[in-house]
C-alpha cells in the first residue's frame, strides 16, 4: 500500500498489485482494497463507492476483495451456500468498533445469509505476546468484551490486548459457529476462551510478515485477498 511517509512510490505498488493479479489469476481493473481509515462502514461493491470503507462484501464473481494490515488483523468471510465473500481491515478501533459484526449483518440482512454458513478466517496479526497499550485503550476492550481474557496484566507495566480473541467473541456472539472461525491459534483445553497466536507479525522469530511496531515508519503491508469462484463444490476462493 502507498503512503507519503514510506519510500515505496505509487508505480512500484501497481506493479506489485499487477504481479500478484498475474500470478493469482485475478482481474487488477477488479481488485478493490480497503482503504483502512479506522472505522466501520462496509461497502457492497456496487453500490455507490463511499469515500471510505474499512470492509467490503460482495457476490459478484468478477471481482476480489482484499485488505491490507501490518500487524492489523485482516479479517475474510465467506457464506459458500450464498456465494458472498468479504474482507475486512480490524485494526483495534475498528475492532472495538464492532466492524467484523457489521460485515456479518450485511451478510445476514443484504444478502439473506445463514450464520450457520458463515466461515471466517483471522489472518495473521500482532499477538497479545506483543499488543501493548495504554490503560485508557484496555479499559475500553474490558468494556466492549466484559471480565474476559482479552485483557492482559500479569504484573507487567502496561497491559496487553489479545485482539483476534476479541474479533472472535464479537463474531460467536453474532452466532458464527466457533468452528467456522479460523483464527491461527489452538484453544487450551476444548472449554477454555483463551487462545495462544500462532503467527504474531511483530515477534515471528522468522519474520516473515511487515509488522508497523517494529519496523517503524518505514514498515510494509501484507495484504489477504478473497474471490468467489466456482471451485468443485466450493464458492470461495481465498488466496
Amino acid at each position: 500500500m502507498y503512503s507519503d511517509k514510506r519510500r515505496d512510490p505509487d508505480v512500484n505498488v501497481q506493479e506489485n498489485r499487477r504481479r500478484l493479479a498475474l500470478t493469482a489469476r485475478f482481474d487488477p481493473e477488479k481488485f478493490h482494497v480497503a482503504k483502512c481509515v479506522h472505522g466501520v462502514d462496509v461497502w457492497v461493491v456496487g453500490d455507490p463507492k463511499p469515500d471510505s470503507y474499512d470492509a467490503l462484501v460482495t457476490d459478484n464473481r468478477q471481482v476480489t476483495l482484499a485488505a491490507p494490515g501490518a500487524d492489523c488483523p485482516i479479517v475474510l468471510f465467506c457464506d459458500p451456500v450464498k456465494k458472498i465473500c468479504g474482507a475486512a481491515h480490524s485494526g483495534w478501533r475498528g475492532t472495538l468498533d464492532m466492524i467484523d459484526a457489521a460485515v456479518i449483518d450485511v451478510m445476514l440482512t443484504r444478502f439473506e445469509c445463514k450464520v450457520k454458513n458463515i466461515q471466517v478466517a483471522i489472518g495473521p496479526s500482532i499477538g497479545p505476546c506483543c499488543f501493548e497499550v495504554g490503560e485508557d485503550v484496555a479499559e475500553k476492550f474490558t468494556t466492549a468484551f466484559g471480565d474476559s481474557v482479552v485483557v492482559r496484566r500479569e504484573g507487567e507495566p502496561r497491559p496487553f490486548v489479545d485482539l483476534r480473541l476479541s474479533i472472535r467473541l464479537q463474531l460467536e456472539k453474532k452466532g458464527v459457529p466457533p468452528k467456522n472461525i479460523d483464527d491461527g491459534t489452538r484453544a487450551m483445553d476444548d472449554t477454555a476462551k483463551s487462545q495462544h497466536p500462532t503467527q504474531c507479525t511483530k515477534c515471528d522469530p522468522q519474520q516473515r510478515f511487515f509488522s508497523y511496531r517494529r519496523d517503524g515508519q518505514q514498515f510494509g503491508t501484507q495484504v489477504a485477498f478473497i474471490s468467489l469462484r466456482e471451485m468443485d463444490d466450493s464458492a470461495c476462493n481465498i488466496l
